[in-house]
């Protein structure tokens, strides 16, 4: 004779196959952190919201949770752009066509919502990556059997009291780099991202004294390392979230 856990875990089966989209385990929270302020010399700002509209959005779909919060010198207490969780698709809902067109809408008129609020939001100050990831980790916890998808829209240029990486005078060796996240880590400042998947877009080397090839690949080592230490798996390191959305 069955147990009633035993019938309640087969009713809960029955239940996701009649689902076209599966149950949770088809589930994605994506992340999008976007930067809001002028780290990087050189018009970075245009080419960002870019990425977000033709690189990113259209990987959107049904049953994902999307949240774009911007990278500022607030970057841990900013509440999102946007939070939103789109519909799935199921035995009694649309059809998949319906639910499609229905998203894309949404995600059209959410992009403009969004630039509206980056765009007030947007001004000189410090880009603070590393709070902007430990608020995205504390969303991620708030839903920890959905797939975690975090994206940072930036050029890469840290600045906080950690790591400031506007200033040329930042060492960023391999020697430095393990001092630096041994400190952010005593600092209780490391997110937990443990099966997170990363794709940093939108990098840029700037002007002057920041388009140096050697820096651009420090930095970009600095990141490697920050992610490895998060538990997190650096997926994508660009121009595009490859290894990301699809």
């Amino acid at each position: 004779m069955p147990s009633s856990k035993s019938f309640a875990r087969g009713a809960l089966v029955v239940a996701c196959a009649a689902l076209l989209a599966g149950c949770a385990s088809n589930e994605r929270l994506i992340q999008v952190l976007a930067n809001v302020r002028d780290t990087a010399p050189g018009g970075a700002w245009p080419r960002e919201m870019s990425i977000l509209k033709t690189e990113i959005l259209p990987h959107i779909g049904s049953g994902d949770t999307f949240v774009v919060a911007p990278i500022g010198d607030h970057a841990y207490t900013d509440a999102p752009a946007a939070d939103m969780t789109f519909e799935a698709p199921s035995a009694l809902g649309a059809n998949p066509l319906q639910l499609t067109l229905r998203n894309r809408a949404l995600l059209h008129g959410l992009f403009t919502t969004i630039a509206r609020r980056l765009e007030r939001d947007h001004s000189r100050g410090r880009t603070e990556i590393i709070a902007a990831t430990m608020a995205a980790a504390d969303r991620f916890n708030d839903d920890p059997e959905a797939a975690k998808i975090l994206i940072i829209d930036s050029t890469g240029y840290e600045q906080s009291s950690l790591v400031n990486m506007a200033d040329v005078h930042q060492q960023l060796d391999p020697r430095s780099i393990s001092l630096l996240i041994a400190s952010i880590r005593r600092a209780n400042e490391l997110p937990q991202l443990s099966g997170a998947r990363v794709c940093i877009v939108g990098i840029s080397s700037g002007e002057g004294g920041w388009a140096v090839e050697r820096r651009v690949l420090a930095i970009r080592a600095f990141w490697e390392a920050f992610f490895h230490a998060a538990g997190a798996q650096l997926v994508s390191y660009g121009t595009a979230p490859e290894g990301c959305l699809q």
